[in-house]
């Protein structure tokens, strides 16, 4: 996304320290309100009150691309990171510096932009060859689910049923 593909939103300063001073600086408000907005279009696709008609259809010809798209490969095989088991198809989505990155889980590889990397490498290569904790960074949506979910939250959730 280039920077003239971006529009400045009045946010209120109140509600943005806020965000700042209860998460010691970890969680990023614009990306926060970005990965919301995100969420509310995914949660009100077929709600026929949120959208036009017109809407419907736009949203609709953006699907129509993907299903043309690369093989995902066996639904029944995926990509192993530790304790998470991301099957084909699974996505996985950044936010850095307000642009939105998204990778996918194709023939048993974590595929962005045509290359293959581990997590780690992937929010590394999004925050342009920085340091970066990928539990804490990436956010993954499994095939046929709407709901996005961070990877150390999905993580801590499989070691506690492993636990159990």
């Amino acid at each position: 996304m280039r920077r003239s593909d971006h529009l400045s939103v009045p946010f209120p300063k109140e509600l943005y320290d806020k965000i700042i001073i209860r998460s010691g600086g970890k969680v990023d408000p614009v990306d926060m309100a970005i990965y919301q907005l995100e969420e509310w279009i995914e949660r009100t696709l077929n709600d026929e009150d949120a959208w036009t008609e017109e809407g419907f259809e736009e949203w609709q010809l953006e699907l129509a691309p993907a299903a043309k798209g690369p093989s995902l490969g066996d639904p029944t095989k995926g990509y192993h990171w530790k304790e998470l088991y991301l099957p084909n198809g699974s996505e996985l989505r950044m936010t850095y510096r307000g642009q939105i990155h998204h990778a996918q889980v194709r023939n048993e590889k974590l595929v962005y932009e045509g290359n293959a990397y581990s997590p780690s490498k992937l929010a590394s290569k999004i925050a342009g060859d920085t340091g970066r904790n990928a539990w804490r960074d990436l956010w993954i949506k499994f095939p046929g689910q709407t709901n996005w979910d961070l990877a150390i939250r999905l993580r801590r959730r499989e070691q506690k049923t492993a636990r159990s």
